[in-house]
């Protein structure tokens, strides 16, 4: 017996719940889909309806917006089955044993089973060049690299967890804009000693937003990469961003890196938003805006 969560916000969810349904159907196990919006525009309510008239489906809507981290643990109080999977919105499965494959993970009681994520290789337009060169490089990672270091390779699109583990180490509700829940997930995850035993069961992240859009969220991540560290949710190490800003702010440095961001960070996001980003530039452009706000707090 499986429960489904799908956390959805301003996106038509109806092909992935489709799909899987089909998946499970044939799997011929005991199962429910559960999508929660969180308070999207009217525009997507029509499509996303539709998942109410699959079997063993239903799609409700938030009243108001409370993050990334809160419906996920809203959709765990939901649910009514132990094994609970979790799938982002935005994502359709590479293959079509894509359910079968969890379930025969599905003994495992005390460990987080994580399948990873992909990207289609063909590019998309130049306005989402940026999003899909840092999933690319960033986010599609092999399986020999993800067991090399589990924790730091776990995104929350795409894992299974028994339902008694979620309970003890659900998403930490402090953070309730975009980034780093996941992180803090899996460092929490780490500390308790708890496994997460990545398989080769990617699903392909189709949600590619506007270079703008993204840049914005990448924003809002450096944001709360610095509350969690200056808050001590975190250690230095934990977060690759913070280390860096740490090391600068020990050589007495940080100042300046800040005084270059302000200076030419309208030059970084012109490379950003081109049709060959850099993957380095938006690393230095994460480290001069971590300086800007730690600077300005």
């Amino acid at each position: 017996m499986i429960s489904i969560l799908i956390p959805t916000y301003n996106y038509n969810t109806f092909p992935l719940v489709k799909e899987i349904h089909k998946q499970l159907i044939h799997s011929k196990k005991v199962f429910e889909i559960i999508c929660l919006d969180d308070a999207s525009d009217q525009k997507y309510k029509q499509e996303n309806l539709k998942i109410n008239a699959l079997e063993f489906s239903t799609f409700s809507i938030l009243d108001k917006n409370i993050g990334r981290s809160k419906i996920r643990n809203k959709l765990v109080a939901l649910a009514k089955y132990n094994y609970l999977l979790f799938l982002d919105a935005d994502v359709i499965p590479k293959n079509s044993n894509f359910i079968e494959t969890y379930l025969d993970s599905i003994s495992y009681k005390n460990k987080v089973i994580y399948g990873g994520i992909s990207y289609r290789d063909k590019k998309p337009e130049n306005a989402k060049l940026l999003r899909w060169t840092y999933g690319k490089s960033r986010e599609e990672v092999s399986i020999s690299k993800r067991k090399s270091n589990p924790y730091k390779h776990f995104l929350s699109a795409n894992f299974l967890i028994h339902k008694s583990l979620f309970s003890s180490h659900g998403f930490n509700e402090t953070l309730t804009t975009y980034g780093h829940e996941d992180s803090l997930f899996a460092i929490d995850l780490k500390k308790s000693a708890i496994e997460i035993s990545p398989i080769e069961n990617t699903v392909f992240h189709l949600g590619i937003e506007s270079n703008s859009i993204f840049l914005e969220k990448i924003k809002a991540s450096v944001k709360n990469a610095f509350y969690l560290y200056t808050h001590q949710f975190i250690d230095k190490k934990d977060i690759h961003l913070v280390d860096k800003y740490i090391l600068l702010k020990t050589l007495r440095i940080d100042g300046f890196m800040a005084f270059i961001f302000r200076k030419i960070h309208k030059k970084w996001e012109n490379n950003l938003f081109s049709k060959n980003p850099s993957l380095l530039v938006l690393d230095f452009y994460k480290l001069g805006y971590l300086c800007t706000i730690a600077n300005a707090s």
